[in-house]
């Protein structure tokens, strides 16, 4: 997940939340409980079953939610393993979604993203629409921190618009205790045999069942109630819901973040919250989901509807105008001694994609190390990680160039970056940790070497 700016700490969001983002690869478990194939009979509308197949929840249509959709990444092999979150359509020509969903990409060139909709099934049927513009809320911090956004569509789309619960009736729909539905193509847990030969010999076999999430290819719904909002957010903050149970498998998973948490009204759903974040549905334990509280912000998204609103890119890039935070250091050609050694706190609150696309990892708003290098007869400059965390290396050279390793080529997860014919000037160093800061619970040390041996 995403915080505020903190250098060496948890963000605002984190610290208060302690959740984790349930989209763009985090967990509907609709913890349902397992895969319904397409073929399963779809149950009526409002009738979600809890028949030991999906715990829960079950298997329902597009029919139900026509407004349900995917947003899946262009180069995925097939939509199943590219979707990444859902969202709900509002209008003919935007789509909503949680903030965290979309944060990686440029929002005035989202093409490395799609949406999908009109189908119960990702694997068929349906129609795909691009994505012109992304919006998302200026104030936007993470989980539970003004977590929407708006994707205006490059056409119009002929799918339904779900309504959208208002400050004005907001009392009426978001009471504690109210059963609320969550729909989605997010993580759900199947079943996978793997058989071997007993003891390495003969002709026995044996069969382990072992239970693995995926994304479901088809669009599961379940119920969940209503709770206090400082079962997810310890601040009380007013602007997100909480739903969930303390002990119950129904849960919102990976891949359902962006889409709707709806409260019947009537015969028909409108939507109140949006899936922000939650627990790791796969864990034992309570099962409580933040959700963005949508009555909140309706006067943003009637301002975006209405082309009153810019969009803003929610990238936050390593800064190399920063002060060094280890160290700051000059080294001419030929240098004594041999490797340099530096020793820092590894990661950091901001993905390195952000400044290198395809870069893994977390690292901090600042450089860790800056190196002024006097260049001569050298001819190779070479940076490496020590240390026993999972490592990423992100470098910014004296042409303004972004660099980046994740694991050395003989495995090693340590990285290290070369540079033949090395430039003279600045280059500013960053750390990272492959995993987040949240995830990790601390900021490991590491060591950087610079070296001109090979």
């Amino acid at each position: 997940m995403r915080h505020s700016q903190h250098r060496r700490g948890q963000g605002v969001a984190g610290a208060a939340l302690k959740r984790v983002v349930l989209g763009a690869g985090a967990c509907l478990g609709i913890v349902l409980g397992g895969f319904g194939p397409s073929g399963l009979t779809v149950p009526a509308a409002h009738a979600f079953c809890s028949d030991g197949r999906v715990m829960g929840g079950c298997v329902t249509s597009i029919e139900t939610f026509p407004w349900q959709v995917s947003l899946f990444r262009t180069g995925g092999s097939n939509r199943v393993q590219a979707h990444f979150c859902g969202g709900t359509v509002v209008a003919p020509g935007w789509v909503l979604t949680a903030a965290h969903c979309v944060e990686e990409f440029v929002p005035t060139d989202p093409s490395p993203m799609a949406v999908f909709f009109g189908s119960t099934s990702l694997e068929e049927g349906g129609q795909v629409v691009d994505v012109q513009t992304i919006y998302t809320h200026p104030d936007y911090l993470g989980v539970g921190a003004d977590d929407i956004a708006l994707l205006e569509l490059r056409t119009p789309i002929s799918a339904p618009t779900v309504a959208l619960v208002s400050a004005e009736n907001a009392d009426r729909f978001e009471e504690r205790g109210t059963e609320a539905v969550i729909a989605g193509w997010g993580n759900a847990p199947g079943a996978l045999v793997l058989s071997g030969t007993v003891g390495g010999k003969g002709p026995e076999r044996a069969e382990e069942t072992v239970e693995v999430f995926g994304t479901s290819p088809v669009l599961l719904a379940a119920e969940v109630p209503l709770v206090r909002a400082a079962r997810c957010d310890e601040r009380g903050n007013d602007e997100v819901l909480c739903a969930g149970f303390r002990r119950e498998q129904v849960d919102a998973c990976a891949g359902d973040s962006g889409g709707p948490l709806l409260i019947r009204d009537g015969d028909q759903f409108i939507q109140a919250g949006i899936v922000s974040g939650g627990t790791l549905c796969v864990d034992e334990g309570d099962r409580f989901t933040t959700y963005t509280r949508v009555s909140a912000y309706e006067d943003w998204i009637a301002a975006t509807l209405a082309g009153e609103t810019e969009p803003v890119d929610p990238r936050r890039l390593p800064d190399f105008s920063l002060p060094a935070t280890f160290a700051d250091t000059d080294l001419i050609a030929g240098f004594q001694p041999d490797p340099q050694r530096i020793d820092l706190q590894a990661g950091g609150n901001l993905r390195a994609s952000d400044a290198l696309s395809g870069c893994a990892g977390f690292v901090a708003d600042a450089p860790d190390v800056r190196i002024t290098y006097e260049a001569g007869d050298i001819g190779m400059l070479r940076f490496a990680v020590e240390g026993d965390a999972d490592t990423t290396l992100l470098i910014n050279q004296p042409d303004g160039s972004w660099h980046c390793n994740d694991d050395r080529a003989d495995g090693d997860l340590n990285p290290e970056l070369v540079f033949e014919g090395p430039l003279g000037g600045q280059y500013d160093i960053w750390v990272g940790t492959f995993e987040s800061p949240d995830a990790l619970g601390a900021f490991p040390e590491a060591t950087l070497l610079v070296t001109e041996r090979r």
